[in-house]
């Protein structure tokens, strides 16, 4: 289980570890975090891969959505392919601050 909690109207950051079975090289590609929310899907890039690692931060105006059990999927991609590395929940949890 990879789901990620946040309140509402925070921002969060996180490191993830990519690796792969196929015989690609990962500096090729570009992270992607996809949110689905109710009105629709944000994309956020992540750093360069570095080591099989990089980082994605998801700024306070993203999580500015009603409280709910979204889904996020991770991925990567270059000019020719696409490859989905995790897909969870992405709670966005009521914050007494709002």
């Amino acid at each position: 289980m990879n789901g990620i909690q946040i309140y509402q109207n925070n921002s969060v950051a996180f490191q993830v570890s990519i690796t792969t079975n196929l015989s690609i090289v990962l500096s090729g590609f570009t992270p992607v975090m996809a949110i689905s929310f109710l009105t629709g899907t944000t994309e956020i890039t992540g750093t360069t891969i570095v080591n099989g690692i990089t980082t994605f931060t998801v700024p306070n105006e993203v999580n500015d959505q009603t409280p709910y059990v979204y889904t996020y999927e991770i991925f990567i991609q270059n000019q020719t392919d696409n490859y989905t590395i995790i897909q969870d929940s992405y709670c966005i949890l009521p914050s007494l601050l709002n």
